[in-house]
């Protein structure tokens, strides 16, 4: 038989052509792959520690059919187990995927499992089905090492540990959900990865572990909770995927109207509207949201489903839960005030106004998460953040002084635009504050404080020299020409007092 071939590295490439004398156990040791039957006879009847001499030996065969005996021949032994572990980055396929198979032989799964978790991407397919085979034979045990595994860039998980968790189906999936409450961010990462390749059950199945996801402080955990959230809303749970009772007659025929829910809303239970607000029919999630609505609670759960509803394809269904968002608690606020400024820049204007309706119903509630968005790298969803905090008024002045002090330019500059925004006697009470930002290095800090200083009342800027000198410097020196018209502007009102 021919001796197959390969790189994988890591194992030493020259070895002693033999380790004789020594008389191998059964003809053809040396040349062949020895029949299974024949291996079968022989444990105890070579010495341990001759078969580990084996394992070393540079002849290929001989190396693989000592692997193959010592699976057959009990549980491996400490330095056994290291040196079948190294093999597995042997030279040759055929050793490797024989190192594979006699892991099968240790119950020390902590050195194993990373072992052949590693080598799950091999290019030899002998290697890879082995792999398989033998966390298979582990069952649901590995699954503990296998979490530990998942530490890796999600990319790579996807080509080795990943498809093990998938081979064990509902377990795999539960060990995952687990995952993503690593404090690892790679794990949580890798975790998310795959669900989604477990497929729309797993994400549907998987959604309350998900949503928390979408506020993570990795930007690659929040891409991927919201690639795996847009499967969710897309797809949603297959029609009629299991059977259902419906609450309420046409539920799932036409849009209820509001009076119909309420005189059911006594019998309906929130956890069960749960069930319906993912469903493949339009109807069906737009009426579980006013059902929602009737019921008058929101769960930690249904705030964030209705969070990730706001991107549903279908207007009907973005409407009804953004309605559903005002009965949200005030704990629910850190993850669901953003997707509602967001919403409120929707292309559907009755969306629009339900998203914007239910921000105005938390009031100042709502306002350290607005400022904490104030840094959006989306333009227009921090200017809108700045729009929702000048509609609290005056209440939100003292917030929006703070934030003026923030080391992020987007920050500043969106809080001058919120104080611009609220003007009287809250932008004016703001001065001493904006002052400083005709410095910033931030050009479009200091454009907007000058627009700021322009909108206030002339009494409050009369005699003020230091604002008056600075404004001079800018309208002269400033290399931008807008800011150089903003200084102007401002210097007009102040003369004009």
């Amino acid at each position: 038989m021919a001796s197959a071939s390969g790189k994988q590295g890591g194992a030493p490439k020259t070895r002693p052509a033999s380790l004789e004398p020594a008389t191998f156990p059964l003809p053809g040791f040396d040349i062949e792959l020895v029949a299974e039957e024949a291996l079968r006879a022989q444990p105890g009847k070579v010495d341990r520690a001759r078969l580990l001499a084996w394992l070393q030996d540079g002849r290929e065969f001989v190396r693989v059919n000592a692997l193959r005996m010592l699976a057959l021949d009990g549980e491996l032994g400490e330095g056994e187990l290291m040196t079948v572990v190294v093999l597995m980055r042997d030279q040759s396929p055929l050793v490797r995927s024989a190192a594979a198979y006699a892991l099968r032989a240790t119950t020390d799964l902590a050195k194993a499992v990373p072992a052949l978790a590693s080598s799950s991407s091999d290019a030899d397919a002998r290697v890879r089905e082995a792999v398989s085979l033998t966390i298979r034979a582990y069952g649901e045990r590995s699954l503990t090492h296998l979490t530990a595994c998942l530490d890796m860039e999600p990319d790579v998980a996807e080509r080795t540990v990943l498809k093990h968790f998938i081979a064990f189906g509902e377990a795999g999936r539960k060990r995952l959900v687990d995952a993503t409450r690593a404090p690892q961010e790679n794990v949580r990462a890798s975790a998310l990865a795959g669900l989604s390749l477990m497929g729309l059950p797993a994400l549907v199945a998987s959604r309350e572990a998900i949503a928390p996801l979408l506020r993570d402080k990795s930007e690659v955990v929040r891409r991927l909770a919201k690639d795996a959230s847009g499967q969710i809303l897309r797809k949603g749970v297959p029609q009629f995927a299991e059977p259902k009772v419906l609450p309420i007659e046409g539920f799932d025929a036409k849009n209820l109207d509001v009076d119909i829910v309420a005189k059911h809303a006594k019998k309906l239970v929130l956890e069960d509207m749960l069930a319906f607000v993912t469903d493949g029919r339009e109807v069906v999630r737009a009426n579980a949201w006013r059902c929602i609505v009737a019921i008058g609670k929101m769960s930690h759960t249904a705030s964030q489903l209705a969070a990730l509803a706001l991107k549903d394809g279908e207007a009907e269904v973005r409407r009804s839960a953004a309605r559903a968002l005002s009965i949200a608690s005030d704990d629910e606020l850190d993850y669901v005030v953003t997707p509602l400024v967001a919403a409120s820049l929707d292309r559907d204007e009755v969306v629009k106004k339900s998203a914007r309706d239910t921000l105005a119903g938390y009031g100042k509630r709502a306002l350290p998460q607005l400022i904490a968005g104030l840094g959006s790298q989306d333009d227009e969803l921090g200017q809108r953040m700045a729009w929702q905090i000048g509609a609290l008024g005056k209440e939100a002045v003292p917030a929006l002084t703070s934030a003026l002090g923030s080391s992020r330019p987007l920050v500043r500059e969106q809080a001058l635009r919120a104080l611009r925004h609220i003007g009287g006697d809250g932008l004016d009470s703001a001065l001493k504050a904006i002052l400083p930002l005709l410095c910033d290095p931030h050009d479009p800090c200091r454009l907007h404080a000058t627009r700021c200083i322009a909108s206030m009342s002339p009494k409050k800027l009369k005699g003020n020299k230091e604002l008056e000198a600075a404004l001079q410097r800018l309208e002269t020196d400033d290399p931008i020409a807008t800011v150089r018209a903003g200084a102007m502007a401002a210097l007009e009102v102040l003369y004009s007092a």
